[in-house]
C-alpha cells in the first residue's frame, strides 16, 4: 500500500558522527539546544557581543538516507521556519542523491557548485521531481548572516515521502531474513579419500551443506596436526576444492568449511512447511502486541500554505518463535551459539524499507533436546524480539498553516507582523 511517511534528519547530539561540517571552526552543532548554528569566532570589544562567521558558503550535510521503499519525494520543511530566524539572515539548501549535490537550477536538479543554494520554498515546489532510481537523499544546510551579531539555526529538516510499503511482512520478510542470512554461516569439520591431484570433490558428503567457502584443509594422513594449510581455492558451483600442492589417491583430507543455512518462514503462503536442506532457520511463529501512541511528524508546504501531518502510530512488539533444525547435535549446538551471537551483534535490526533501526534481542534462550524426532532431526527453539516498531496506518492529514499575529507586542519575537508558522 502506498503510504506518506515523514524522514526527518534532526540535529541532535546522538546523531553528531553522522554531520559533516564545511568548517568546524565557523559553524556547529551546539549540544545544549540541538541545532546547528554559526560558532562565534570572535567579540565585539566595545559591546562585548558575540561575532558570528559572515561567510556564505558554510554548511553542514547530513547522512544520506535509503528507503528502499520511496517511490516519490513528496515535500520538504525545516525548523525554526525563516519567518521565525533572525533578521538579516537566511537558510539555503542542496540536495544529495547519494553520489552528487544537486540545486534545482529552475528546469532541472543540476548538480550543485559550491555557491548553489535553493530556499525552502524552491525546493518543496519541486522536490516531486527529484531522482528516486538510487532510493537515497541526504541534505546539506547552508547558514549565512549579513550582521555578525546574529546567526540563523535550524533543528531539524523533514522530508515528506510517498513509499509503497507492506510494514510487517518488509520487516519480517525483508529485514529480519537478511540479518538471519547474514549471520547464521556456521563453521563445520569434514574429511573425504581425495582421487589424487589437487582438486578434492564435496558433491558426495553425507550432509547436502550448502558450502560457501573452504578456508583450510589438510592432509590429514602425513600431517595430523594440521599445521599446513592446503586450500587454495573453492569453487561453490562445481563444489570442488583446489589444492596448492597434490595429494595420493586415498588420502584423507580434512577440511573446515563455511556454509549456509536454510531460512524459511513458516507462514507467509503455506499452511505446513517442508524443510529441503539442513542445517535450517525456521521463523515458526509469531506474536503482535502494542497500541498507539501520542505522536505525531509533520512536513511544511509553504508554496500552498498547507502541511501534511502524520499522528498516532501504532508501536508494536513482536516475538517470533525461531527454530532451528539440524542433522547432528553438533551442528545444533554450533546453530545456538550463532543465534545469540546474531543478537550480540545487532541489537538494532535495520529495517531497509523506511531506513530505520528497531531493537532487537532474545527474551527465551532455546531448549536444547538431544533426542531426534522420528526423521532423525535435532532441533531446538527460541524467541526472539523485536520492539519499538512503528507503524502510521491512521491516513495522512492535509492541514493548512496558521498566519500568526501579535496584537499585544507583548511578545518581542513577534514585532515586525506576522509570521507563518507549521502545524507542530
Amino acid at each position: 500500500m502506498i503510504q506518506r511517511l515523514v524522514k526527518c534528519f534532526s540535529f541532535q547530539e546522538k546523531n553528531r558522527s553522522r554531520f559533516t561540517f564545511s568548517d568546524s571552526t565557523k559553524i556547529r552543532l551546539n549540544p545544549i539546544t540541538n541545532r546547528i548554528e554559526l560558532k562565534q569566532v570572535g567579540t565585539d570589544r566595545s559591546t562585548g557581543e558575540v561575532l558570528y562567521s559572515i561567510d556564505a558558503d558554510l554548511y553542514v550535510a547530513t547522512w544520506i538516507t535509503n528507503p528502499t521503499a520511496i517511490r516519490q519525494w513528496a515535500g520538504f520543511s525545516f525548523d525554526p521556519l525563516e519567518g521565525n530566524q533572525p533578521a538579516n539572515t537566511t537558510v539555503r539548501f542542496k540536495l544529495n542523491d547519494g553520489t552528487n549535490d544537486r540545486y534545482w537550477g529552475g528546469a532541472s536538479w543540476d548538480v550543485a557548485g559550491a555557491s548553489n543554494w535553493n530556499t525552502e520554498a524552491d525546493i518543496a515546489a519541486n522536490i516531486a521531481t527529484f531522482p528516486v532510481i538510487d532510493q537515497k537523499i541526504g541534505i546539506i544546510v547552508n547558514l549565512q548572516t549579513t550582521d555578525p551579531k546574529v546567526t540563523p539555526s535550524v533543528t531539524a529538516v523533514d522530508v515528506l515521502m510517498s513509499c509503497e510499503i507492506d510494514y510487517l511482512y518488509s520487516l519480517v520478510g525483508d529485514a529480519l531474513i537478511s540479518s538471519l542470512e547474514s549471520s547464521f554461516q556456521p563453521m563445520a569439520d569434514f574429511a573425504v579419500r581425495a582421487d589424487g591431484g589437487t582438486k578434492v570433490s564435496l558433491k558426495d558428503m553425507e550432509t547436502p551443506f550448502e558450502v560457501t567457502d573452504v578456508p583450510e584443509a589438510y592432509d590429514h594422513d602425513t600431517d595430523p596436526s594440521h599445521l599446513t594449510n592446503l586450500a587454495l581455492a573453492y569453487d561453490a558451483t562445481a563444489k570442488v576444492l583446489t589444492l596448492t600442492s597434490a595429494v595420493d589417491r586415498g588420502t584423507v583430507v580434512w577440511f573446515r568449511f563455511a556454509f549456509q543455512a536454510r531460512i524459511y518462514l513458516n507462514w507467509p503462503s503455506q499452511d505446513y512447511l517442508e524443510v529441503e536442506k539442513l542445517p535450517a532457520v525456521v521463523v515458526d511463529s509469531f506474536e503482535i502486541s502494542g497500541n498507539e501512541i501520542w505522536a505525531e511528524a509533520s512536513v511544511r508546504d509553504m508554496p500552498n500554505f498547507q502541511a501534511t501531518l502524520r499522528r498516532f502510530p501504532f508501536r508494536l512488539k513482536l516475538e517470533f518463535d525461531i527454530v532451528l533444525l539440524a542433522e547432528k547435535n553438533r551442528t545444533l549446538l554450533v546453530m545456538m551459539d550463532l543465534a545469540l551471537k546474531h543478537v550480540a551483534d545487532n541489537p538494532l535490526l535495520h529495517w531497509p524499507a523506511v531506513d530505520e533501526n528497531v531493537s532487537m534481542r532474545i527474551v527465551t534462550e532455546g531448549l536444547f533436546r538431544p533426542r531426534p524426532n522420528l526423521d532423525d532431526i535435532h532441533s531446538t527453539r527460541y524467541t526472539l524480539l523485536i520492539e519499538n516498531v512503528h507503524l502510521w496506518l491512521r491516513t495522512e492529514e492535509v492541514k493548512p498553516l496558521v498566519q500568526r499575529f501579535n496584537l499585544s507586542l507583548s511578545d518581542p519575537s513577534l514585532q515586525g507582523g506576522p509570521r507563518w508558522t507549521g502545524i507542530k
